[in-house]
């Protein structure tokens, strides 16, 4: 939602409906519309609130006032700027493209080739306390195994033919 008519790249009226805001105070929402540098990229089913003081759009706005008045912990105590977007918002919108189909297959039986990789360690650790994440795939029969560990060396004890020589 936004207080803003000109973030809107369409608006049409809207009958009905309402927000209460953190204060206690209520705005009415009075229209609907698409928001965005386009219309192929942009979002749809945005409100346009009466009374709305900040735009949700404008991040940096409410980012500075918490900031002044310490109300997030962890926020560096940096000034916004308007138009830069944080790097988490950037890497959200990255593209991001996957490899080409393989049609033929390079290998000529099972486990001749395998790929792995060992993810983690995970920021939020599963029931039973595992925190890394094992991947195999053979690159014959795209047979996947999926395993979860608890750190990162058990990765030799649960596959074999990773261990270490000696």
């Amino acid at each position: 939602m936004t207080g803003n008519t000109t973030d809107f790249l369409s608006l049409k009226a809207l009958q009905g409906g309402s927000v209460s805001f953190g204060n206690g105070k209520r705005g009415y929402i009075l229209r609907v519309g698409k928001v965005g540098k386009s219309l192929t990229h942009s979002i749809e089913n945005v409100h346009y609130v009466n009374g709305l003081k900040y735009s949700l759009l404008s991040v940096s706005q409410i980012c500075d006032k918490g900031n002044k008045k310490d109300l997030v912990h962890g926020l560096p105590m940096s000034q916004f700027k308007m138009q830069k977007v944080c790097d988490a918002c950037a890497r959200e919108k990255h593209v991001k493209s996957s490899f080409k189909s393989k049609r033929d297959v390079s290998t000529l039986k099972p486990l001749e080739l395998l790929h792995m990789d060992l993810c983690g360690p995970m920021r939020v650790q599963s029931r039973g306390g595992k925190r890394y994440i094992f991947v195999i795939v053979d690159d014959y029969s795209r047979f996947t195994w999926t395993l979860f560990l608890r750190t990162k060396d058990e990765t030799f004890e649960v596959y074999p033919l990773c261990r270490k020589s000696r």
